[in-house]
C-alpha cells in the first residue's frame, strides 16, 4: 500500500475554454470547447479520466435531453458507456478529490454502480488517511462487503482493514484475477447457498439446475 503526500494544489484539471468564434452560438462555442477538452485528454491517468468526466457532465447539461449519447459517439468517439464510466469518476471526485491519486483500474472499480456505497466510504476513509489502496485493496472490500446482507455504517477498524486485505491478496494469489472477477460480479445470497452445500455434501455432484 502507498502513502499519499499531501498535495498543495489540487488533482483536478480544470477545464479550460478555446477562444469563441463569432458565427456560432453560446451553446455551440461550449459543446466544442468541451468536446476538444476530452479529445485532447490522455485517459492514462486518474487526473486525465476525472477532467473528462467533467468535461461530458457539462456537455450533457447543454445538450437537449436524448441527444447526448449522439454527441458522445460523433464528438468524443466512444460509446455512451465509456462516457458513463468518466462521469461515474467524476462523481467520486466530487465527494473527495483525493480519488484522483487512485491507478485508473482502481478509480473504475470504484466507480462501477455495482460497487457498494459501503466500500466507496471505506475507501474515501481510507484516502484522506493518507493510504492509496490498490486496486487489490477496494477488490477485497468489495468481496468483504458482498457476504453479508446486511450493510453497516461504520467507519472499518484499522485491524479489521488489514486483516481483510490479507485475505484478498490470499485469494487472488489461489484463486486469479479472472475468478476474483467473477466472484464480485456475482449474485452473492446464491453463491453462499451453493457454496455451503458443497461444503456440507462435497460428495454431491450437482448440475446447473439439480439439487442434492
Amino acid at each position: 500500500m502507498k502513502t499519499m503526500s499531501n498535495p498543495e494544489t489540487s488533482n483536478v484539471i480544470l477545464l479550460d475554454r478555446p477562444a469563441p468564434r463569432p458565427e456560432e452560438t453560446t451553446t455551440d462555442r461550449q459543446l466544442r470547447a468541451l468536446a476538444e477538452q476530452v479529445r485532447r485528454h490522455s485517459r492514462s491517468s486518474s487526473k486525465s479520466i476525472i477532467a473528462i468526466g467533467e468535461a461530458l457532465r457539462d456537455a450533457k447539461d447543454h445538450l437537449e435531453h436524448g441527444k447526448f449519447g449522439e454527441w458522445v459517439v460523433a464528438e468524443c468517439g466512444f460509446t455512451i458507456r465509456t462516457a458513463q464510466n468518466y462521469m461515474r469518476a467524476a462523481e467520486l471526485a466530487d465527494k473527495s478529490e483525493s480519488v484522483s491519486l487512485l491507478n485508473p483500474a482502481a478509480l473504475y472499480r470504484l466507480a462501477k454502480p455495482s460497487t457498494l456505497p459501503d466500500v466507496v466510504a471505506r475507501v474515501l476513509v481510507m484516502l484522506e488517511s493518507g493510504a492509496v489502496p490498490t486496486e487489490l485493496e477496494i477488490i477485497s472490500l468489495i468481496l468483504a462487503a458482498s457476504q453479508t446482507d446486511k450493510e453497516t455504517t461504520e467507519a472499518p477498524t484499522t485491524a479489521n482493514d488489514e486483516s481483510t486485505l490479507r485475505l484478498a491478496r490470499e485469494l487472488h494469489t489461489r484463486l486469479g484475477h479472472d475468478l476474483v472477477s467473477q466472484l464480485i460480479e456475482s449474485r452473492w445470497p446464491a453463491l453462499r447457498k451453493h457454496l455451503r452445500t458443497a461444503i456440507e455434501q462435497p460428495d454431491c455432484a450437482m448440475g446447473p439446475q439439480e439439487t442434492c
